[in-house]
This record gives C-alpha cells, sequence and structure tokens, in this order.
C-alpha cells in the first residue's frame, strides 16, 4: 500500500540522512550559482565577466567528477563526501573575504570551489543505491522509484527555497533592480554584504550541516558489504 511505502521510505534513517546532506549541499550550489553573478557584478565590479566566474566553477566541476570518483573508491563515499564539502566551505569564506580588485585570485577560488561542487552533484546520488539496497534488506522489497522521487522532488525544493531566500533577503537590503539597456545600478552596501554573506557564512554553515549528516550516516563500505552478501545468500 502506497501509505506503508511511504512510512517506511520515511522512517528509512540512512536515507534521512543522504536526503539531509543533499538537501543541504544542492542548496549551497544553488545559492553559489545565482549569487555568483551578483558577487561579480555589484562587488567585484566587473559586470562583462560574470558569466565567466560562473563557468570558472562549473566548468571545473566537471574537470573534478573523476577526482571524486577516485576519492570515493579509495576512501568511501561518506568521507569523500566530507573532504569535498569541507573544502567547498573554506573556498567559499575565501570568495566573499577577498578584495574587489583581487580579481585573479577570485577566478582561482572559484575554479577551486568546482571539487566542492562535483561532490555535491555525484556523491549523495551514488549514496541513494546504497540506501535501495539497505531497504531492501530491511523490508525484503525493492523501490528505487520511490527514493529517487524523493530524491528529485528534494532537489526541485532546493533550488525553490534558495532562490526565493536570495531575492526576498535582497528586496530587504535596498537592492536596485538593473533596468534594460542600462548600466548596472549603485547597489546599498546592505545588498552588497548580503550578497557576500549568502556566498561565504551562509554557505559555509550548511556546508557544516551537511558534513555532520554525512559523519553520522550509518552505511560504510563494510557494512554495505556485509548487506550485499545477505541479500545474494537470500536469492540462493
Amino acid at each position: 500500500p502506497w501509505g506503508m511505502a511511504l512510512k517506511q521510505s520515511l522512517t528509512n534513517k540512512p536515507f534521512i540522512m543522504v536526503m539531509a546532506l543533499y538537501l543541504l549541499s544542492w542548496t549551497t550550489a544553488s545559492i553559489v550559482a545565482a549569487v555568483l553573478i551578483y558577487f561579480a557584478n555589484y562587488y567585484l565590479g566587473v559586470p562583462d565577466q560574470a558569466n565567466y566566474f560562473v563557468l570558472a566553477a562549473q566548468g571545473s566541476a566537471i574537470l573534478f567528477i573523476p577526482i571524486v570518483v577516485l576519492l570515493s573508491k579509495r576512501l568511501d563515499k561518506r568521507r569523500a563526501f566530507m573532504i569535498g564539502a569541507a573544502s567547498w566551505a573554506v573556498f567559499l569564506l575565501a570568495i566573499s573575504f577577498i578584495l574587489p580588485d583581487q580579481l585573479t585570485l577570485a577566478y582561482l577560488l572559484a575554479a577551486l570551489s568546482g571539487f566542492g561542487i562535483a561532490t555535491a552533484y555525484v556523491v549523495p546520488w551514488s549514496m541513494v543505491p546504497d540506501v535501495v539496497e539497505y531497504d531492501e534488506l530491511r523490508t525484503g522489497q525493492r523501490r528505487e522509484g520511490s527514493y529517487y522521487a524523493f530524491a528529485s522532488f528534494f532537489q526541485k525544493l532546493a533550488t525553490g527555497v534558495a532562490l526565493w531566500g536570495i531575492g526576498l533577503a535582497l528586496a530587504y537590503t535596498g537592492y536596485i533592480t538593473p533596468q534594460p539597456n542600462m548600466p548596472p545600478p549603485v547597489q546599498p552596501q546592505e545588498a552588497i554584504n548580503a550578497i557576500r554573506f549568502f556566498i561565504g557564512p551562509l554557505s559555509a554553515v550548511l556546508l557544516s550541516l551537511a558534513i555532520l549528516f554525512a559523519w553520522k550516516y550509518p552505511i560504510t563500505r563494510e557494512s554495505h558489504k556485509a548487506t550485499l552478501q545477505e541479500l545474494a545468500d537470500r536469492e540462493r
């Protein structure tokens, strides 16, 4: 029954842990993707290069994906996520505290933050199959569709909440909406401070909470191997 399936899915502790760290890290990714353009426009003062900052971060994330996969194999998924999220928090804090004239450093930090972005893209999704097998061992049923549906829902929820929160905060601080065919307006200091807060301290707090959930994640490489072995024994 759908009610029982829903209850079993939402009481699966490893799944709750994965969704928590995924929600927090994906919210951070959504914030960075949205705020980096504002940061380049109004803090660094290079509106013509705003898209290049996003490209530096997202493009380097693609290059970092094989490294994240290798790290997950060498250690395990939980430790790989903690390392990636911790480094990401450090780089984002560094970006928020650089001076407006440190353009080269800004590009370097944006590119290095791609390691954390790649971690948020790859590792949580790779944890979901482990959760499915844990659930199969517990309930005798495989419900990939249910778990991936929840994961997709939480991804969209994180993006929506992040963009809504950014818009609300900027409106509260007096953000001036740019007009078509006009140069970027001079923003009040409160709005610029909010932009720096979003990209640095707030993102670091969200990632720290994600690391906490990853640390408490109960499925290790050893326990997952035991789960697979027990499932194989059941099929004999």
